[in-house]
């Protein structure tokens, strides 16, 4: 009986098995159901350039305004005391320390994304998308790069300023540094026709 059993137990386990797993001879569209990652084809510009390359100054100029913001807000809720009246002197040292801070630029890379190279890392829009990204090598030093010419372009206080008028806007800080006519480092903003 136990024999039969066992026999019957095997054939209907072979049976669900041909039935669950498909002979891949047979199927036409072998790649149903798999995901293909490959590292993102850079051009040179992309790869050995010291510049954020045109085509990513948008995404760069997100990701400092996300550093700058994450730093200001990591300050102000140990510190809130300053009720966000920060002396000139912490800000500056924020700012400082985030851009020197080649742990959190080493963060970011290029991650292809449906045929589109993006900047990937923390606070940007693909950063949790699966996908293989290109990181390190140039980009701490573009990024950093970056986040200086903002320090030196606009100033720790005007930049903090901005921040400061509504800290609980996540992309207030974004919106001046990468869309606003008030700077001249307005990498997202879109061109109306009459500037073409």
């Amino acid at each position: 009986m136990e024999a039969r059993l066992l026999c019957a137990f095997l054939l209907l386990s072979s049976a669900a098995h041909s039935q669950v797993f498909p002979d891949d001879e047979d199927d036409e569209d072998t790649n149903s159901g798999t995901i293909k990652f490959s590292s993102p084809d850079l051009s040179d510009d992309e790869a050995h350039s010291p510049w954020v390359p045109d085509t990513l100054k948008c995404d760069a100029c997100k990701a400092v305004a996300f550093q700058l913001t994450t730093n200001f807000d990591k300050f102000n809720k140990f510190n809130a005391h300053y009720k966000f009246n920060l002396p000139e002197s912490e800000v500056i040292e924020i700012c400082e320390e985030t851009c020197l801070g080649e742990n959190v630029w080493n963060q970011y890379g290029i991650k292809e994304i449906k045929k589109v190279k993006r900047l990937s890392g923390p606070g940007m829009e693909h950063f949790e998308t699966p996908g293989v990204t290109a990181g390190g090598g140039k980009w701490p030093a573009r990024l950093q790069d970056t986040c200086e010419q903002f320090l030196g372009d606009i100033g720790e206080m005007a930049i903090y300023n901005v921040y400061k008028q509504n800290p609980k806007a996540k992309r207030r800080l974004e919106d001046f540094l990468c869309r606003s006519k008030e700077t001249s480092r307005s990498a997202c903003r879109k061109k109306a026709k009459d500037e073409l």
